[in-house]
């Protein structure tokens, strides 16, 4: 089985956050939920730890199947963190595991941290993935609110998420 890297699906922003709705609605997931039983509903499991130096930082997700996927989360990172970082590997799980298996049926998929310098495509793909992150666990109603109402910090408490997580949200919504 070939191991591929994630392929983008070039949609716009506003559609990328339409999938990450329709993943709230089937998962019934409310502000601040945990999403480690999601995964683990979806058929995934979530390691800390690393394989490389791909999670020393951040995470990456081996995807054999939509259903057959691990995302391993590194030790070093806060609980706030990791919860964006879980909602990102999600991203390529439901945005970019088709593209793949589309061209490739029995591929796998793995997404890491460290990117071929000055491919676009992988930039793109992690674009995605931070769109829908964004979208899965600050919806933009919701937070576009909570914002208006408490300020960036409050929201950061509120949504689960980190400060800065917060406030890169707050500039985009």
């Amino acid at each position: 089985m070939s191991i591929k890297s994630p392929i983008p699906t070039n949609w716009n922003k506003r559609s990328v956050e339409k999938i990450a709705d329709i993943v709230i609605e089937h998962f019934n997931l409310s502000i601040g939920d945990p999403l480690e039983p999601m995964v683990n509903e979806q058929g995934g499991s979530i390691r800390y730890g690393s394989v490389e130096k791909d999670e020393i930082e951040g995470g990456s997700i081996i995807a054999r199947s939509i259903n057959d996927f691990e995302i391993v989360i590194s030790e070093h990172t806060s609980a706030r963190r990791d919860r964006f970082t879980i909602a990102h590997e999600l991203g390529h799980l439901f945005l970019h595991l088709p593209m793949v298996q589309d061209l490739e049926p029995n591929a796998s998929m793995r997404a890491t941290r460290y990117l071929v310098e000055g491919d676009p495509e992988q930039q793109r793909a992690e674009w995605e993935a931070n769109w829908f992150a964004a979208q899965l666990i600050m919806p933009r109603k919701e937070f576009k609110k909570c914002i208006k109402n408490f300020g960036v910090s409050s929201a950061a408490s509120i949504f689960g998420v980190s400060e800065l997580a917060a406030k890169v949200r707050a500039e985009s919504v």
